[in-house]
């Protein structure tokens, strides 16, 4: 994965600790508070490097990550573990029609020009955006709510160094009081962070920092 940016927030060991933002994570969407805790939990659990795939997200993005979960393998039911009861399951259930609307217009020989790879992945997209928009982005995910009162942000387990330390990157999360809310794997995709700030909202001095 190429970097797309990073910062480094002091060591565990020898060894610098770094966070890195992914090409879909806005760094400036990530609070001092909120990098203070993450680095903690790396330095307790012996963790160096680790990659934020994900921060505040508007409906079309919000829209894209679910596609994105939702066409893994097992990809449907593990989101619908993941929104059981609340209104996200309502997008699940959005997509699993529209998908099945596509694949039973191209039997019957109607050529909806969606029917796979990208130009449908871009419609099932199109489709989720517009249903977040009817139920209220903030109704579907943190991502979407106002970060400035709870910070949310996932960390990629894949791409941990050591990766072997995930279990500990895991208990050090629960073990900190900060932590308002985490959905580890499998549960959810990445180690999904939701951390009540303090104050006023600050953003990460990483968000600054020359890359």
């Amino acid at each position: 994965m190429a970097h797309a940016n990073s910062g480094s927030t002091g060591g565990t060991g020898t060894k610098p600790i770094t966070i890195h933002f992914g090409p879909k994570a806005n760094r400036a969407n990530f609070s001092s508070y909120s990098r203070a805790v993450l680095t903690s939990i790396m330095k307790a659990a012996g963790v160096h490097t680790v990659w934020i795939t994900s921060t505040y997200r508007d409906a079309h993005d919000q829209a894209r990550a679910m596609v994105q979960n939702l066409q893994k393998p097992n990809g449907v039911a593990k989101q619908r573990t993941l929104y059981r009861g609340k209104p996200g399951s309502r997008l699940v259930d959005l997509y699993e029609r529209e998908k099945a609307a596509v694949a039973e217009a191209e039997r019957r020989g109607i050529q909806t020009g969606v029917k796979g790879g990208f130009a449908l992945q871009r419609h099932m997209i199109m489709t989720l955006e517009r249903g977040i928009s009817e139920i209220g982005q903030a109704k579907i995910s943190n991502h979407s709510g106002m970060q400035a009162i709870l910070n949310v942000f996932d960390v990629d387990p894949n791409t941990m160094e050591p990766a072997r330390r995930t279990g500990e990157f895991l208990k050090a999360a629960k073990d900190d009081s900060r932590v308002t809310r985490l959905i580890p794997p499998p549960k959810d995709p990445a180690f999904h962070f939701e951390i009540a700030q303090l104050g006023d909202f600050d953003p990460s001095p990483l968000s600054r920092a020359t890359v």
